[in-house]
Parts: structure tokens; sequence; C-alpha cells
């Protein structure tokens, strides 16, 4: 029921946040309450689709993160029958989305910021590549391309994630992966085959070439 209300209805048909549109600041909380009246909300389609799943009182905060509109959103619930929030925690979860806001886009990444998710299998190839240090050149080898193809598989990556150079991609796939480790130089293991004779014995090495990267670093 609550993901119909989401689908069928959204934020843009419930009062609760048509009222808190309405509040200036860059860091908004309030409680149902104290945006809409029992006698509105009780009438609302908002209540039609909660009240079946047992949800009434709310608490919201919102944080605009960006001039561009984008923001972060916060809301807890009550139960039917249960009392409202206090003051108190009111003025935490303020707090909290404040901070937690301030973070967005930073140390934390938007879920407005391009990932790796819609890239085709070659692009991904190529950005774990460039992540692990190979230039233009070096992709190239590694995946078996031109080197004109792989300037435009770079050019594309970089055209993805927004940015302009190795350096900005780096920092950006860096801030994705937050602290977990990276370890450069996976998937370079050597195929290495030989060549046999007729009576099949080995005389020498018919190619050697690196693996293609497997993984991406977040």
């Amino acid at each position: 029921m609550y993901m119909a209300y989401h689908r069928e209805l959204g934020p843009r048909g419930d009062p609760i946040f048509e009222m808190l549109q309405q509040v200036p600041g860059p860091l908004v909380t309030r409680t149902r309450r104290q945006l809409v009246s029992d006698d509105v909300w009780y009438r609302s389609p908002a209540w039609d689709y909660r009240h079946p799943i047992g949800i009434d009182e709310q608490l919201t905060s919102i944080y605009q993160v960006s001039d561009d509109g984008a923001i972060v959103v916060i809301a807890l619930h009550r139960a039917v029958g249960e009392h409202g929030f206090s003051a108190r925690q009111e003025r935490l979860l303020s707090f909290f989305c404040g901070e937690l806001g301030r973070l967005v886009g930073n140390s934390l990444v938007s879920v407005a910021e391009s990932g790796p998710d819609k890239l085709s299998p070659r692009l991904r190839q190529t950005l774990a590549c460039l992540l692990e240090g190979d230039s233009e050149k070096q992709v190239a080898a590694r995946l078996g391309l031109s080197r004109p193809t792989a300037h435009h598989y770079v050019t594309a990556l970089y055209r993805h994630f927004g940015v302009r150079s190795r350096a900005q991609l780096l920092a950006h796939a860096l801030k994705r992966a937050g602290r977990s480790p990276y370890r450069p130089g996976l998937g370079r293991r050597c195929d290495q085959r030989r060549r046999r004779d007729a009576g099949g014995r080995r005389t020498g090495l018919l190619f050697t070439r690196a693996a293609a990267p497997r993984f991406l670093p977040w």
C-alpha cells in the first residue's frame, strides 16, 4: 500500500509536502500537526493510503542541498493511536538532517550523480583500466581495441561522469568507493599459450596479453 501511495499519489498529492514547500529556509523540520489540521489530514487522499497500513503522525525534515532544487528528505512516522513527536525529537531530527545534508555531494554521493550502473560492459572495462593507471594506449592493448576506439570510450566516460580529466574521474571514483580498499593490478594475470610442434612439444610463446579487468572499485 505504501508503494502504491508513492506510485499513484506521491509527495505532490500529499498535503504535508504541499505545506512544507511554503515554509522558507534551507532546513525545515515540522510535524504533521504543525502543517496540516486534523480535519484536512483525515479527509486527504494521503490518509486513505496510510490508514490501511497503520501510519498516521509524521515528522519531516527537508534540507536543500543545492540551488537547482536537490533536497534531502527524512520522514519519521508513528503508528495509528501513538503519541505525536516531541519538541526534543523535532530538534534531534533537524540537527541530524542538517548534518547529513551538508555531506551530500561531498563525502556522501548524491543519487543524482552518475554512477557506473548504466555503463555498457566495454565502458566498465575501460573505466577499470583507467582506475588501475592505464593510459589510453594501454587500454587499447588490454582490451584489444584500436587507439581511436579507446579514445572514444574514454571520452564517453568523461561525458557520463561530468568530468574533464583523469584526475577528476579518479576523484569521483574514490568518493564513491569511500574507504573500501582498491587494489590495482587485479585482472592483470597474463594469458600465455605455447605453440606446440607436430610431436606435441612446446616450442615457444604463441602470445602474451593482459587479461581485461573484471571489477570496478564501487
